[in-house]
């Protein structure tokens, strides 16, 4: 199938590593130009120089901390000065630190409002209106099934993200009318470096190694297994085309039956 996404830009958020760096490789195997950005200099800019290996398009990069409201302002004026209007949005923040309410530091919740719900904001108000001008935009956030379904010891997540689905729902019937689709996935267990830190801080707690944690959390999802980054960015490029035109409002869980809900 052709998508339809040669040429066209993208700004992928958090993009050195994970799904991130899954959506924009996958965009980039597209013909879609793309800007990735991450807190780390090295780190950016080794994932760009192995994202121009296989990309068909331009592939650039820079420095952006996503709780930095004048980063967030650079990285768009960066985007657009080198690529053109940005067509495509993927708002991938990295999760916020997990813990109950007796455990999570004042900085830890600042931090996950200012990174989780503010850089979005942001993002999303500066690339809008050359979308609705120019009839077609594309925004994607990735959030977690935490959005809809609440996790154990995950409050600031179970907190912020759902926060974005309104968000998103509110905007995408706004700007419908004008070519641009909001929409969210909800990623549950991926094996990213994110999964690995977590499942090892977990594994300390119940002293056990880190092999058999994975192997525990694997064996408790319906479908055996842990989602590759690769996965979620399928349905990722798929939903930033203009195949996927109709699907828009929506928040699409990608969790191999792990979660309950049926809404």
């Amino acid at each position: 199938m052709d998508l339809m996404l040669n040429k066209k830009v993208a700004l992928v958020c958090a993009s050195s590593a994970g799904i991130g760096k899954s959506i924009a490789t996958s965009l980039a195997k597209e013909g879609v130009h793309i800007s990735i950005f991450s807190r780390t200099q090295s780190a950016i800019e080794a994932a760009a120089k192995e994202i121009s290996v296989i990309a068909k398009g331009k592939v650039i990069y820079n420095t952006c901390d996503l709780s930095r409201p004048n980063d967030i302002s650079h990285i768009i004026e960066y985007t657009v000065t080198q690529l053109g209007p940005i067509d495509i949005l993927i708002n991938n923040q990295g999760g916020p630190e997990p813990g109950n309410l007796d455990d999570v530091t004042e900085d830890q919740i600042e931090t996950a409002f200012t990174t989780n719900i503010r850089s979005v904001f942001q993002l999303t108000k500066l690339c809008l209106p050359s979308m609705k001008k120019r009839r077609f935009g594309r925004i994607l956030n990735v959030l977690s099934i935490s959005a809809k379904e609440p996790l154990p010891g995950m409050l600031l997540s179970n907190t912020v993200r759902p926060a974005i689905l309104g968000f998103a729902k509110t905007l995408a019937t706004q700007y419908a009318p004008f070519g641009v689709t909001i929409n969210s996935l909800l990623p549950s267990a991926v094996m990213t470096q994110r999964a690995l830190l977590l499942t090892q801080r977990q594994a300390r707690g119940k002293r056990i190694d880190t092999n058999t944690a994975l192997s525990k959390s694997a064996a408790s999802l319906p479908i055996g297994r842990l989602a590759s980054p690769e996965e979620i960015a399928q349905l990722a490029v798929f939903l930033c085309s203009p195949q996927a035109s109709y699907i828009s409002g929506t928040a699409i869980p990608i969790d191999g039956s792990a979660s309950h809900m049926l809404f």
